[in-house]
């Protein structure tokens, strides 16, 4: 949204300025095949689209540069490794021992001097425990009850990433007899326009009367 709405302050101050500079220097009025009388309105059209390709070459170099510097970061929940996908929310139930597994996958890819340390938090629920149970290179519980995945851990010394990894974690009812429904949803600390990160859920469910 920022960038396009910077295109549109560029282009309006690229016309003014190709307004200006043929006001100045009129270079088509020396030029004898141009007809009498038409001269402005070629020179204005012709800066017009001089002025409006600097510009567009300008944001293309930009976007780029920008491009080659993003790191993009996936989360995505799940319980069945043949049913991975961003778009599916699946749907965590308990057995008669009143526990869960549920398992993240994390993918890495770009730049890694844009993650700062960065971390992905799947925050605690009153109604269950967290217990991990494959961490991986970089899960773990934090003193509140947290899971936190430290992104800078898992890429190591790398400078440029494509990696995937899988995280396991167990859920454990506090109450027995708890009878709810809630959503799970990884979170990742900090924001920034070189950082693009994307998540499903996971729907938690205990009891039968949801």
């Amino acid at each position: 949204m920022i960038i396009k709405i910077l295109r549109i302050v560029a282009s309006l101050f690229g016309a003014i300025s190709a307004l200006f500079i043929a006001q100045k220097f009129n270079f088509f009025q020396y030029l004898p095949f141009v007809p009498e009388g038409k001269a402005y309105d070629v020179c204005i059209t012709i800066y017009f689209t001089i002025v409006e390709c600097l510009i567009s070459f300008l944001f293309e170099f930009i976007g780029k540069l920008i491009e080659t510097s993003k790191v993009y970061v996936t989360c995505m929940c799940f319980t069945d490794f043949h049913n991975i996908s961003i778009s599916n929310i699946p749907l965590v139930t308990f057995d008669d021992m009143d526990t869960a597994r549920l398992s993240v996958r994390v993918s890495i890819k770009g730049n890694t001097d844009k993650l700062k340390s960065r971390k992905i938090r799947i925050r605690s629920m009153s109604q269950v425990d967290f217990q991990i149970e494959h961490s991986g290179t970089s899960m773990k519980l934090d003193k509140n009850g947290d899971i936190v995945i430290n992104l800078t851990q898992m890429c190591g010394n790398q400078k440029e990433v494509y990696l995937n990894e899988n995280f396991a974690f167990k859920l454990i009812r506090n109450i027995s007899n708890a009878n709810a429904e809630c959503i799970l949803n990884p979170s990742i600390e900090g924001n920034s326009i070189f950082l693009v990160f994307r998540n499903n859920s996971a729907k938690i469910k205990m009891g039968g009367n949801v």
